[in-house]
């Protein structure tokens, strides 16, 4: 104590016992014995209590006679544990001065051990209270982070803390808002309350006591309102007794306004979609209906709830299924917009559908599904051919009218053959016979041709499909032609590609050759050759791709001008004057297109002509 004389004192043994008195005094904690130490005694250098000594400066000696020979000696504390030591003390200390054996002074021990447990202690809590204040900084940081507002409320709805969105959205400071009602500061409710029109999240929790979530609007001016979706969580203590009320508030206004927005334009979608006339469906990428419309659903004889969440196979045919999922699949590989022409039978009736198919794609540029717009051409294709095959008719009826000169040079031919195989057989030359007979063929395969002509042109037929080979059957027409055409002087080469079996009316495409080779050869005869050219005419078959074989007929005869293009398809349009009745190539396309393929033209004036037949290799 202040103006109390210190206690001279030499330890003795230099222990972990003497270093606990050591510490005491070197931190003035010893306020009761005020000790001023002399010296530490004991022979081990390396004792924890010598050790400490030296490094505070104070005497250390291994002799306890020195020790006790010091000037103004008043204790000695024995800490050895040894009781000869301490015998040995009792005699040799000098008179007045007092000896404390180590049981007594074991209450240094137990002040320090409790001065150690207690810094301890104090330590911890000063960690603890740095760390909670951090992590209540953290805390506050994550929710003044946040997009929502946040705000704690006690039993009474006055706010006792809120984050710095809150003061974003009211426009007032976080501690002004403290102790304020919520309803008034955030709600801006005149007065509390909790009805359907104004919801309040708070005043639930506190009357059930569980977590509520809610929609409400807050009135910003004449010209906005804020949405906001409420979320409410109870706070209870160690009792279990409500305290308070955590309230986050989100802005949704933008998500109302898209949801509205949507559910406009969705009803919007169904009305056009309902009241459209032309059948429309949305298929999604696993080939599922997800929209259809009235209109589609009582074509294929069901409501629109029997058909949404299914598949093609799931109600309808498996020839129409087969149909709608081959259209289906070309457009999702494609990724494009591909119309078709489609025939179906359903409930005994054969309909044809002109059908568009377009990928939906969304933000990302991504396919999500298959729109599907289809119209009922039956009808419409039904008066179309029945106007067709008027129109052939009337044109077959033009034609016979106007066949009356062609008949005419044919008699007059087999009337030259006849001469001409009367003349032989009368002079007995068989050559001047054969002659004559050679005549007659001609003349009865231009008359096989015309009648041919005339009634593939005007009656319509199914073509009799069966597969075959293509290169095969190219090879045996041009087989079968090049006797022919060797006579008439003109070279005939054939190349066809091998590949795959395809669909063909074998009939008919011998038929169109005949005509195309037919043309060639008058377009060899048109021209005049050069002496080191001769007409030829090529008869080439290939795969343009997997799905289309193409025949090319070409000769090197005169060629076309741009206005013999133009017309070239029409009926009776030609260029061979009375040698050619018009019925050649548009019979010829009429055929080709029965078979599903097309019929082009390649044609330079002087040079030369290819008519290309393409033919799907499926049917």
């Amino acid at each position: 104590m202040e103006g109390t004389p210190k206690i001279k004192s030499v330890i003795i043994g230099g222990g972990k016992a003497a270093r606990a008195i050591l510490e005491l005094v070197s931190s003035k904690k010893l306020t009761v014995f005020d000790l001023e130490i002399l010296c530490v005694v004991d022979p081990n250098p390396n004792a924890p209590g010598t050790l400490f000594a030296n490094e505070h400066w104070w005497p250390t000696l291994d002799s306890i006679e020195e020790a006790l020979q010091l000037p103004d000696l008043q204790m000695v504390i024995e800490l050895t544990g040894d009781n000869k030591v301490l015998a040995d003390l009792y005699k040799w200390v000098p008179e007045g001065v007092r000896v404390m054996d180590h049981l007594t002074a074991r209450i240094f021990w137990d002040v320090y051990e409790y001065d150690r447990a207690f810094v301890r202690e104090m330590n911890a809590k000063a960690a603890l209270q740095k760390q909670l204040e951090k992590e209540r900084q953290q805390l506050q940081n994550i929710l003044n982070s946040l997009p929502d507002v946040v705000m704690v409320v006690n039993m009474d709805q006055k706010i006792e803390w809120a984050n710095e969105k809150f003061a974003k959205v009211t426009g007032t400071n976080c501690l002004e808002a403290r102790g304020r009602k919520c309803w008034e500061t955030f709600c801006k409710h005149p007065k509390p309350d909790d009805t359907p029109q104004t919801p309040c999240a708070c005043r639930r929790v506190m009357t059930t006591g569980k977590p509520v979530v809610l929609h409400t609007s807050r009135y910003v001016d004449e010209f906005d309102t804020k949405h906001y979706q409420i979320t409410a969580n109870p706070i209870f203590d160690e009792n279990g007794k409500m305290v308070q009320v955590v309230e986050t508030s989100r802005d949704i206004t933008h998500l109302i306004k898209l949801q509205r927005e949507t559910e406009r334009s969705e009803k919007l979608f169904r009305q056009l979609i309902d009241t459209a006339q032309e059948f429309i469906w949305i298929k999604d990428m696993d080939g599922a209906y997800t929209v259809i419309n009235q209109t589609a659903a009582m074509f294929f004889g069901k409501s629109p709830k029997e058909i949404l969440g299914h598949y093609d196979e799931d109600f309808l045919p498996q020839d129409v299924a087969e149909v709608f999922s081959a259209g289906y699949k070309q457009v999702l590989e494609s990724k494009t917009h591909l119309c078709f022409t489609e025939t179906i039978r359903l409930n005994d009736n054969e309909n044809t559908l002109l059908t568009c198919r377009f990928p939906l794609l969304d933000v990302n540029g991504d396919v999500t599904g298959i729109c599907t717009i289809a119209r009922d051409v039956t009808e419409e294709k039904r008066l179309e051919k029945k106007l067709l095959r008027s129109e052939r008719l009337a044109a077959v009826g033009k034609a016979v009218g106007g066949l009356a000169h062609d008949i005419k040079n044919i008699l007059n031919g087999f009337q030259g053959a006849e001469y001409v195989l009367d003349y032989g057989m009368e002079i007995g030359d068989m050559d001047e016979v054969r002659k004559g007979m050679r005549i007659v063929s001609r003349n009865i395969e231009r008359v096989s041709m015309m009648v041919q002509n005339m009634l593939a042109y005007a009656k319509d037929r199914k073509p009799t499909l069966q597969r075959v080979t293509p290169h095969k059957m190219i090879e045996e027409i041009c087989e079968s032609m090049t006797p022919t055409l060797t006579e008439a002087g003109i070279v005939l080469e054939c190349s066809a590609v091998e590949g795959e079996n395809i669909l063909l009316d074998t009939t008919l495409i011998h038929r169109v050759l005949l005509n195309l080779v037919s043309n060639a050869v008058d377009a060899c005869n048109e021209k005049i050759y050069a002496e080191n050219e001769q007409p030829a005419i090529r008869i080439m078959a290939d795969w343009l791709d997997q799905d289309t074989y193409t025949i090319d007929v070409s000769d090197n005869g005169v060629g076309m001008t741009e206005k013999v293009k133009q017309h070239l398809f029409q009926q009776f349009f030609s260029t061979k004057g009375s040698r050619g009745t018009g019925f050649g190539l548009s019979v010829s396309q009429k055929l080709v297109g029965e078979m599903g393929g097309e019929l082009d033209v390649e044609s330079t004036y002087g040079e030369g002509t290819t008519m290309r037949i393409k033919l799907p290799s499926k049917s």
